[in-house]
């Protein structure tokens, strides 16, 4: 799961889930401050689908509105992951590591991100998965 994004008043240009809020002003009563929409392209205008509804982006409604990508929340039942990731100066790629509680996974990405550079993430993605099995061995004999 990705970090959620911050807010921007410049509307989506590319279809999928949002987050909405709409400037207080033009709330009405009883309002959510926060609501997920589903924006989408009918070949003519960019449309707001909201609680079986469906507006035109453009319309002044939305004028002034905060926009965010809608991220899906993790499920509370799961088993929360644990996330590190590493990133290589230059965007030249990261490592990046996920804890389970059962297992560990290290990816690295992308996977030619320079020879040398890649050489140190295999090795830390080696270190990692290591010290995973050793650090999971050791709990389970407790």
């Amino acid at each position: 799961m990705t970090p959620h994004q911050t807010w921007t008043t410049t509307k989506p240009t590319k279809p999928g889930d949002y987050e909405l809020s709409i400037e207080p002003t033009k709330r009405g009563s009883g309002s959510l401050a926060v609501r997920r929409v589903n924006v989408a392209w009918d070949g003519k205008h960019w449309l707001v689908y909201s609680g079986g509804g469906v507006a035109r982006l453009a319309d002044d409604y939305y004028q002034g509105a905060l926009w965010r990508e809608y991220v899906e929340p993790a499920d509370p039942f799961e088993h929360p992951v644990s996330v590190t990731q590493i990133e290589l100066p230059h965007e030249r790629g990261y490592l990046r590591i996920e804890d389970n509680g059962d297992s560990v996974k290290a990816t690295i990405w992308p996977d030619n991100a320079g020879g040398l550079a890649t050489d140190r993430l295999r090795w830390l993605q080696a270190a990692a998965l290591s010290a995973g099995e050793w650090l999971n061995r050791l709990c389970d004999k407790n």
